[in-house]
């Protein structure tokens, strides 16, 4: 057992050499990280992108195929692998529900470069905002307040003498 600990630090002086990044401690509790050698005179930074920690800022760019025929059919199609999907249609409000059903407009085939949330919003439109669930990866459609008149009329009596 006398040889094992200099097979340790044999190895921990090989993962060093190999480019693998050690993480040491910052004094506010974040640790910060080395960065990592993918070449002689090359390295990367060891965090994860805007894209991957924030996954409604990862960049597209894509051509809707001719299947997709509604927006709806355009959202569900921009969500399949973002790690997002739409609530259930019946959640969403009315003035939403009808949006869904309408079709895609042929400016909005081709899409990008955009994040996921612009996509979205373009998608949908400027009466609707888009209101985020992080933890179960959900997003549902709100109507913007300065559009709820149009989509809730206020009916006016008038009273005649």
């Amino acid at each position: 057992m006398v040889g094992l600990p200099g097979k340790a630090v044999l190895c921990l002086l090989m993962a060093g050499m190999s480019g693998l990044a050690l993480a040491s401690p910052v004094s506010n509790g974040v640790v910060a990280t080395q960065p990592i050698i993918v070449g002689r005179y090359l390295t990367v930074a060891n965090i994860a992108t805007q894209g991957q920690a924030d996954l409604l800022q990862q960049t597209f760019q894509l051509r809707f195929p001719a299947s997709v025929r509604t927006i709806s059919d355009a959202l569900h199609y921009l969500l399949r692998f973002s790690g997002y999907s739409l609530v259930s249609f019946e959640q969403l409000p009315l003035p939403a529900q009808n949006l869904l059903q309408q079709p895609l407009p042929a400016v909005d085939r081709n899409l990008g470069p955009l994040t996921l949330e612009q996509g979205v919003l373009t998608l949908v439109g400027q009466p609707f905002g888009l209101v985020v669930d992080p933890a179960h990866r959900l997003l549902f459609l709100r109507i913007k307040s300065i559009y709820q008149p149009i989509f809730n009329p206020v009916v006016i009596s008038t009273v005649v003498k």
